[in-house]
């Protein structure tokens, strides 16, 4: 994570991989070559995934029970579903742009990216009405995780599982009433035979959104700088979009 490296990630990865295709530092070991990450990948008796304290379905799961996990959920996520979806996630994209203030600097990050990733998260799930309660969790989770207070992360992780099985359980609740969401199918998802106990699924909405949400917002901002330091792709993509050089240059500005 040292500025040297972020500045060159891929020449510095290259030199590893060169020179050295294996770096310990304590976040962990690193595999630099794609055989090294194969092979590791498919001998779990050598390299667990199972090393979290704390069930993650199907992250901390090891073979076969991840290939039954994710043949339960890669369903989810089919070409054709995220195509349903998209037209949803840009309606919301364009109600948070077109509703920031104009002729001030904004951070891309707190003003668009995380409430666009609240809101696409809360409107594929099921999960309106609670945008505020995930924002408010957001702040203390990044808090929490900058305290590096272990004590402290586990208590906000802990308000989020409860976020999550109040949804669970408000469908267990509704029964056939119950909204068609992801939320709710995936409370008939069967795995070797079983329905899935509320713990996995909560771990499997966990997977989906306390990480995601943070991802979400964080690569938006990643995108927006790139752009702003390389103001040509999005003179390229608005000549191409817009079909004249006037409107392009109107869309820069």
């Amino acid at each position: 994570m040292s500025e040297p490296l972020l500045a060159d990630q891929r020449g510095t990865y290259d030199r590893m991989r060169a020179a050295c295709p294996l770096a310990r530092s304590p976040r962990g070991v690193t595999l630099f070559r794609h055989a090294d990450v194969v092979a590791a990948a498919a001998a779990p008796s050598a390299f667990s995934s199972a090393v979290s304290v704390h069930r993650m379905v199907p992250n901390s799961l090891d073979q076969p029970e991840h290939t039954a996990f994710r043949a339960a959920i890669d369903p989810f996520f089919t070409p054709e579903r995220m195509e349903a979806l998209e037209p949803r996630v840009r309606r919301i994209a364009r109600e948070i742009v077109g509703g920031l203030p104009r002729s001030i600097t904004v951070d891309a990050v707190t003003e668009i990216g995380y409430p666009l990733a609240v809101r696409a998260q809360a409107d594929w799930l099921g999960w309106q009405g609670i945008e505020d309660e995930l924002l408010a969790w957001m702040a203390d989770n990044h808090a929490a995780t900058r305290s590096r207070d272990r004590s402290r992360t586990a208590a906000v992780a802990a308000a989020f599982d409860e976020i999550v099985l109040a949804q669970v359980r408000r469908r267990r609740e509704m029964g056939s009433a119950a909204p068609e969401d992801p939320t709710t199918e995936l409370l008939g998802v069967t795995v070797n035979g079983k329905l899935l106990p509320d713990s996995d699924i909560v771990s499997i909405l966990r997977n989906w959104t306390a990480g995601d949400l943070a991802s979400i917002a964080a690569a938006l901002g990643v995108v927006r700088k790139h752009f702003g330091h390389i103001p040509t792709i999005w003179l390229s993509r608005s000549m191409r979009c817009c079909g004249s050089t006037t409107r392009s240059l109107s869309a820069v500005a």
